[in-house]
């Protein structure tokens, strides 16, 4: 029902709007784009690497909370019910996250925010599960503090996308980021799951278990603080 809500929404936003279709020079696709673009090369690999964080996070900060819960000696149905709440608050969150990301990204400038948002990420990923030990209630408040910066710079990776690419361009090149974030984000959690599994049948603790599975997904955050850093200072993002 909401996006059927969204797109009465959005037909009625743009009504008014011309029906723009841009020129594109000979032999500047899509890949001659890319080719020799570097800032959008790099904006799209760090969505990438975003996505592979970002939704393998989403994915299993329900049943790590849950196992937070039930490690504090609730029982299985009230740490999900306590889980699902704080989850709830925690998208919630992303939409307040977007915007004042997307407001600071205005006035410090793309890369800047690309830089923090991801870096204050990574670290989350790479130290949460370790802690999962910890009040679960505190823990809660952390992981949805993680996903205010793991989602925070999303809307600005693709505003710059927006200004590196050239308008000719610009819808096949934000199509082709939508296919390889989202399969980097459809794999990262089954990869989380398998980890997960192997580490439990090796009969690794609890800490060991989350940790090493948070970690995998930093390193997808890792990379996209690389790609961050290595937008040129003097490009449209810069």
């Amino acid at each position: 029902m909401p996006p059927l809500v969204g797109a009465a929404l959005l037909a009625f936003a743009i009504r008014h709007l011309p029906n723009v279709i841009h020129a594109r020079a000979p032999g500047n696709g899509l890949w001659a784009q890319l080719k020799r673009n570097v800032g959008a090369r790099r904006l799209l690999a760090g969505y990438t690497c975003h996505n592979w964080e970002l939704i393998g996070m989403w994915s299993w900060a329900p049943a790590f909370l849950a196992a937070s819960f039930v490690l504090s000696g609730a029982t299985t149905v009230t740490a999900t019910l306590l889980s699902t709440q704080f989850i709830t608050v925690l998208h919630l969150g992303g939409g307040f996250a977007a915007y004042s990301m997307g407001k600071l990204s205005d006035t410090l400038g793309r890369r800047t925010i690309l830089l923090w948002a991801a870096a204050i990420a990574a670290a989350f990923s790479f130290s949460i599960g370790w802690l999962v030990g910890l009040n679960p209630y505190l823990l809660a408040v952390l992981v949805i503090t993680y996903s205010y910066f793991a989602i925070g710079d999303s809307p600005v990776l693709s505003t710059a996308m927006t200004e590196e690419a050239d308008a000719g361009t610009l819808g096949s090149l934000l199509a082709l980021r939508s296919m390889t974030g989202f399969l980097a984000g459809a794999v990262s959690p089954a990869v989380v799951g398998w980890i997960i599994d192997r580490l439990r049948a090796g009969d690794a603790s609890d800490a060991t278990v989350w940790g090493v599975s948070f970690a995998v997904l930093g390193c997808g955050g890792l990379l996209a603080v690389w790609f961050a850093f290595r937008l040129p200072r003097n490009g449209r993002s810069g």
